[in-house]
């Protein structure tokens, strides 16, 4: 019946065995039993004896890793406290009147001090006691405190009767101490006499009367216990049988080879038997420790007699083999309180447990007590107390936000209403384009489409129409391929648009500006595909630019949040400066188109474009402008790239309004205006005034007489040229003749 956890230590006793489990499992069962009933407030009275002080540590290191608390504990030390101490106890447990369990881990004689203290202070009944084998029994700590431990609950090793004991007990008579010495005592003390005949008369003690006395039922209670001892001389006859098996080879009796006895071998033999006990269970042992089979009892009010109390068996706990142990309670009402109570146990706890949400919040210096707050809308519970943010892109669960889950990824769709919009544009930008470029493709002989410089023309429109293109790229789910895409084009773009804007103003004014003279060679690099090497040199800055940058930093994708619930998938680099990059050449080249824009300015009307692109630099110049410090100040990246789209849409409708639409109007609405004379006019400065002939014949054409020259400084002026002197076709224009 030894139970201390340290004989389970098998270094320091490696030959001791036991038919009963080590403390240690009784305190796996007790933690259940408090879970069961749900008592997580519990006060908890211990001794400093080894029993005490092992099984205390063993349930509060369990505790510690569940919900159950138990309050300053109280530690008995039992050779000094007296009543006084007991009563301390109890007032102090009283103090706390949200404890209704008090766990007693005491030996016997302790457990009946604290129990007459509570008795003494009205303070029995208030309290359920759940105690262990220490106390549990028949004796002293039951007799007269019958009420105050009426409902009580203690977990007792395995409680099991032998069946046939009691008859052959009560059937045996004196002539039993023929073979065994000790029973003459028990006859002494079971009947209260003596078998010395020879007593002195003035002994209280009857002489005994072996004839007519015999053991009956009504002063004779098998103990609980005589089944372990059954356990113990089975196990050694089951290892004595198997050495026997195999060392005397089916020879009856003891055999040679057992006349002496090794006790390593029966040690051997005694770690590997196995048989059923009395309840057909299984009986072994666990590293010399019995198995793992406790009986919860009860103490109840008789329901025939209301003034016997006695224990009942209501449950039982086992770990089979080592495995975690089963708590078992019959639910057919056999478990009972209080009577007062309807025999309903009441709940021990200083506060309900918290939600997975919720963290506990400390309201007085009791660590058991606390009050539960939420954890905030975008937070989990990181431990008991304390609440945690979830990263960005991470919300808490639905179910009981107890975790940080993953926001579903976002990105601009062409199902976004600002994507639509920017769609929208770009979609109208397109369909003007095209519309401009038929025209430009039926009326490519007029005057005024040769004078805009057809090929450079159409290399503009292509550069406007990518512009447009673009913006299903920018809107477009973000991956490696359209990141790289609108990385690139985005400088790409303007750069072509203002490389082909910018040689086509500087050709006009090198031919324009070129001095006469039949010894001045001519402008070179006036053809149209030397114009086109120019605008492909210009342009290859940047496409070098755009590679080096994409090689150096190959284009990705990241997230932003907007908010706490968004998590919005985008091109890396696309809600920052980094992106501004690519728009750097382009200003340059605006610069340049700005200054030959203005050295073209008193060019002929049909090759004078300085008002147009003066007007589109300005406008564009505008745009960006008013993008840039939206673009790099909005707090919502889905507004950065629209609007990044948009501004190139909007670009594109400007050149194409500045640059274009001025002509279409002509060759469309006023073709009257589309001949030579009216392309080759003069321009401010100096100016032709064309014979009437010129109103009159084939719409427009020339006549071959020279114009009236007028001028105003006494010299020929330099732009002023007979129109026939300079043809035009293909793009190519002879040198200026002098006046």
């Amino acid at each position: 019946m030894s139970t201390s956890p340290q004989l389970s230590d098998r270094k320091r006793f490696p030959y001791f065995f036991r038919t009963v489990p080590s403390d240690v499992n009784q305190a796996h069962a007790l933690i259940d039993i408090l879970r069961h009933f749900n008592w997580t407030y519990v006060a908890v009275v211990y001794s400093d004896s080894e029993y005490g002080l092992h099984c205390y540590d063993s349930i509060r290191e369990l505790a510690e890793n569940g919900t159950i608390c138990f309050t300053t504990p109280y530690r008995v030390i039992r050779y000094q406290f007296k009543g006084p101490d007991y009563e301390q106890i109890m007032r102090a447990i009283s103090n706390k009147p949200e404890i209704s369990v008090i766990l007693l881990i005491l030996e016997k004689e302790n457990a009946g001090y604290l129990m007459d203290a509570a008795k003494n202070l009205d303070l029995g009944s208030r309290y359920v006691w759940l105690g262990t084998d220490g106390w549990t029994g028949r004796g002293s700590v039951v007799m007269g405190k019958e009420e105050t431990l009426e409902g009580a609950i203690a977990i007792q090793p395995l409680v099991s009767s032998i069946e046939g004991f009691d008859e052959y007990f009560m059937s045996r008579t004196l002539e039993h101490s023929k073979v065994n010495p000790w029973f003459s005592e028990f006859w002494e003390h079971h009947f209260e006499c003596t078998l010395n005949k020879t007593a002195n008369s003035t002994s209280s003690k009857r002489v005994c009367e072996p004839e007519k006395e015999r053991i009956t039922s009504e002063k004779y209670t098998q103990q609980s216990f005589v089944h372990f001892v059954r356990d113990a001389a089975y196990a050694f006859a089951q290892a004595l049988h198997d050495m026997h098996a195999e060392l005397c080879a089916g020879v009856r009796g003891v055999c040679d080879k057992m006349q002496h006895v090794d006790g390593l071998k029966v040690f051997e033999r005694l770690q590997n038997v196995t048989f059923k006990d009395e309840e057909e269970n299984t009986f072994y042992f666990n590293d010399g420790d019995g198995p793992t089979r406790y009986t919860i009892v009860n103490f109840q009010q008789n329901r025939d007699n209301k003034s016997n109390y006695s224990w009942h068996k209501v449950g039982n706990y086992s770990a089979p083999n080592g495995s975690n142990g089963k708590l078992m309670l019959e639910s057919n009402g056999s478990m009972r309180y209080r009577a007062s109570t309807g025999f309903t146990y009441p709940p021990s706890r200083c506060a309900s447990p918290c939600a997975p949400n919720q963290v506990k919040v400390r309201e007085r210096d009791d660590t058991c007590c606390w009050n539960c707050k939420d954890c905030g809308p975008y937070q989990v519970k990181g431990d008991e107390f304390n609440c945690k943010d979830c990263p960005l892109g991470t919300l808490p669960d639905d179910i009981n936000r107890s975790v940080c889950t993953p926001i579903p990824e976002k990105y601009i769709d062409y199902r976004n209403p600002l994507a639509i919009g920017a769609l929208g544009v770009s979609g109208f930008g397109i369909l003007v384009t095209l519309f401009v470029g038929l025209v430009f493709w039926n009326y490519n002989d007029t005057p005024i489409i040769k004078a805009a410089g057809r090929e450079l023309s159409y290399i503009l429109l292509s550069a406007i129409l990518l512009s447009f293109s673009v913006t299903f790229f920018i809107v477009a789910e973000p991956n490696k391929f359209t990141c790289g895409v609108m990385r690139f084009f985005l400088g790409f773009c303007p750069t072509l648009c203002y490389a082909s804007i910018a040689t086509k103003t500087n050709r006009i004014a090198r031919i324009f500006h070129q001095k006469s003279g039949p010894s001045v060679p001519k402008t070179k690099y006036i053809s149209p595909t030397s114009q086109m090497i120019i605008v492909g040199l210009l342009t290859s800055v940047e496409v070098v630019i755009n590679i080096v940058w994409i090689v150096s930093n190959p284009p990705t994708t990241t997230f932003t949040y907007p908010d706490r619930e968004t998590k919005l998938k985008i091109c890396e680099g696309v809600d920052s400066y980094r992106y501004m990059i690519g728009f750097i050449y382009p200003l340059i080249l605006i610069g340049l188109c700005t200054i030959y824009a203005i050295q073209t300015r008193k060019c002929p009307e049909g090759f004078n474009e300085t008002k147009y692109i003066a007007f589109t630099n300005y406008t564009i110049i505008i745009i960006w402008l008013a993008f840039v410090p939206l673009y790099l100040i909005s707090s919502s990246s889905s507004v950065r790239v629209v609007t990044l789209a948009i501004s190139l849409s909007l670009s594109g409708l400007v050149e194409l309004g500045c640059l274009f639409f001025p002509k279409i109007y002509i060759v469309l609405f006023k073709p009257e205006k589309n001949t030579k004379e009216v392309v080759m006019a003069p321009n401010r400065g100096s100016f032709v005034t064309l014979s009437n002939s010129a109103s009159h014949g084939n719409h427009g054409m020339y006549h071959n007489h020279t114009p009236q020259i007028h001028q105003t400084n006494g010299k020929c002026p330099k732009h002023f040229l007979h129109p026939e002197e300079i043809p035009i076709s293909n793009g190519a224009y002879s040198d200026p003749p002098s006046c």
